[in-house]
């Protein structure tokens, strides 16, 4: 595997940070800038409302950047082997700092005062709350109330027991560990092997006690993980707690075809067609995962009601006697669209890596 980007640091995500932090005090100046103006050109610069436009704009402005900060959070902690707790307490000083600076203001003879100086207590403690909430939400894998570590999680699962099976088809029948970059067409890129590895690693999947990184064999309790998987494909194990064997499977369950399911950052490919009997099998698959996401997602009620429409047409057109796979194209097709107006969404974009492969392998018609 050919490596593209270094994995990120500490000192990347304080910057990254700081950048946004800097971004934020320039709006704030020249919004108070602006607020100032305004109020001078009405006689009411030593006001009242100075202190409450002005509070007002650094609380906007608080909610937005904190708002920024956690999305940076989850973002680093995909691609870095750091903590939401780590990238949380390297981000905490810095967060903070923002009470003092953008409240400070008030306190000084630019305000009237009592009145700035109980404007400025006022909404110190609302970014207490605000920062202290934001950076638990952040260790617990939430933002904005939505839990951000379910479908990343599956995700890193289905990877993870790619990566098994690999690792144990390429041992198999040896004692010889084989090394992450002398596996091929893992359908993941290096960020994501590595992440897999190290997943295998701490569930005590693989053995990893050799003289070099990334080597690794599957252990006793992988074979057994292996084997448990599919022995009971519609359940959930120890070693794979948010997917199932058939969640994995999707559309690798359609024999003879090399179609691999997509994530946000790995090729999709498809490389020979399916027949029509597969065909309605990947569709049945992406159906029940749809169907099953569905009512635990945030889409708007206009985009739900746009895919169970299309869901029904699917069902319909994989339901008769003789599919169509014109129709079924045509179904997915319309299913697609609905997604894409909701590109963006964790699971638009999931629905829509499902559909992807499925279309670029339909069968001559």
């Amino acid at each position: 595997m050919n490596s593209m980007y270094e994995t990120p640091t500490r000192g990347d995500f304080q910057r990254n940070l700081c950048d946004i932090i800097h971004k934020a005090r320039a709006k704030l100046r020249a919004e108070s800038g602006r607020i100032t103006s305004s109020l001078v050109a009405k006689g009411l610069a030593r006001s009242s409302a100075s202190i409450s436009q002005m509070a007002t704009c650094a609380n906007d402005l608080h909610t937005e950047t904190i708002k920024m900060s956690v999305e940076l959070i989850h973002e680093f902690t995909k691609r870095s082997q750091m903590t939401p707790a780590e990238l949380g307490a390297a981000a905490r000083p810095i967060l903070e700092n923002l009470e003092v600076e953008w409240l400070a203001p008030l306190l000084t003879n630019r305000y009237p005062q009592p009145h700035g100086e109980q404007g400025a207590a006022q909404y110190s403690e609302v970014f207490r709350q605000r920062v202290a909430g934001a950076l638990r939400d952040a260790q617990i894998g939430f933002s904005g109330g939505r839990d951000v570590t379910a479908e990343p999680e599956k995700t890193v699962q289905a990877n993870a027991f790619r990566l098994l099976r690999a690792m144990e088809e390429a041992t198999r029948g040896s004692s010889t560990p084989v090394h992450l970059g002398d596996l091929r067409n893992l359908g993941m890129n290096e960020e994501e092997a590595k992440a897999s590895y190290h997943y295998l690693r701490g569930k005590g999947l693989i053995e990893t006690k050799f003289n070099l990184a990334y080597a690794a064999r599957v252990s006793a309790a992988g074979q057994d993980a292996i084997r448990d998987a599919q022995h009971s494909p519609d359940q959930t194990s120890g070693a794979f707690p948010a997917i199932t064997y058939n969640y994995y499977l999707n559309v690798e369950t359609m024999t003879g075809s090399n179609i691999q399911q997509g994530t946000t950052s790995s090729q999709i490919t498809a490389t020979q067609t399916i027949t029509t009997e597969q065909l309605v099998q990947g569709v049945r698959n992406l159906i029940g995962q749809v169907e099953r996401a569905l009512p635990t997602s945030d889409l708007i009620g206009e985009i739900q009601q746009q895919t169970k429409a299309a869901l029904a047409e699917l069902r319909a057109a994989i339901d008769e006697r003789a599919p169509d796979s014109g129709r079924i194209q045509r179904g997915l097709e319309a299913l697609k669209r609905v997604m894409e107006h909701a590109s963006g969404h964790l699971v638009a974009a999931g629905v829509l890596g499902l559909i992807t492969p499925l279309l670029h392998a339909l069968p001559a018609h």
